[in-house]
Order: structure tokens, then C-alpha cells, then sequence
């Protein structure tokens, strides 16, 4: 095994090679070396102990699942909104309707931890909202009012 770390190619050195073609060998050697490495660190790898441990459910993971082929048009519906209208992905029970299906299999499943619940976040109580007040609009002033008829002074 120590053999296999050790770089075997230093030594071999043509004294009138082409620096260009020297480097080349060098880089492609050191990437040798590094597959080596990797082949040997994978040989190690104790892939029952990993998968042991129930995975996490958080944001990054949820997008993973989003985006996969297989997701369910409502768990697709709700990314959208996640990444449009800034929803929450902890969220998601309060206000996806209907809720996906992966959000149940992933709260009953041993493999994966859901620590997100409805109440968990207080601040959150309302979803998002957008408020549209027209292209030209720059403040109140210019918003339209529910009057039928504009008084001709504030002082009225």
C-alpha cells in the first residue's frame, strides 16, 4: 500500500525533454497519484457505518429532493414559492396545500430526522405576501384610492 502512495514517476526524467511535454507528464502523473489516493481512501470507507446515522432533513436537502425527476408536482409547486416569494422550507406544513407526499414519508421514515414542525416557528405565522401598487406608483400618494369622489383640499 505504501507503494502505491509513493510517486514512482519523479525519477524517471528525460534530460532533453520538452518543458512543455514535462509539465504535462507532471500534471498528469499528480492526478495519477491523486486517483491512487482516492482509490485507496474509498477501499476504507465504512459505507454501513455511514448510512447507519439518519440523514437530516434541512434547506439544501429539501432543494436536492425538489429537483429530482421523481418529485411530486406539489413539492415542486412549493420550491417555487421557496425560491420566488420567500417562503420557508421549514414552513412547508403550514402552508403548502395540498402538503407533499415526500413531507410524510420523510416525518414517519427511521432514515431521516425532521426536527421542522408548524410551531417551530413562531415568526413565520403569515405567509409571505407581494404587494403590487403599479408601475408608475412612488409612494401612498400615488396609489389608487377606495373614494368616488377626491375632496378638493386635505383641509375639508
Amino acid at each position: 500500500m505504501g507503494e502505491l502512495m509513493r510517486p514512482q514517476w519523479s525519477s524517471e526524467r528525460e534530460s532533453d525533454a520538452d518543458p512543455v511535454v514535462e509539465a504535462a507528464v507532471r500534471d498528469l502523473m499528480g492526478a495519477v497519484d491523486d486517483l491512487r489516493t482516492a482509490c485507496i481512501r474509498i477501499d476504507n470507507f465504512d459505507m454501513q457505518a455511514y448510512f447507519a446515522e439518519p440523514t437530516e432533513v434541512t434547506d439544501d436537502f429539501m432543494w436536492i429532493l425538489a429537483e429530482r425527476p421523481g418529485a411530486s408536482a406539489e413539492l415542486v409547486s412549493y420550491a417555487l414559492f421557496v425560491r420566488d416569494r420567500g417562503y420557508q422550507w421549514s414552513d412547508i406544513e403550514k402552508f403548502a396545500r395540498p402538503v407533499p407526499p415526500e413531507i410524510a414519508e420523510l416525518k414517519s421514515s427511521d432514515r431521516f430526522i425532521w426536527k421542522w414542525t408548524p410551531e417551530s416557528e413562531a415568526s413565520h405565522s403569515d405567509p409571505p405576501h407581494e404587494v403590487w401598487r403599479g408601475s408608475n406608483a412612488v409612494g401612498p400618494s400615488d396609489w389608487d384610492d377606495d373614494f368616488d369622489q377626491t375632496p378638493d383640499s386635505w383641509l375639508e
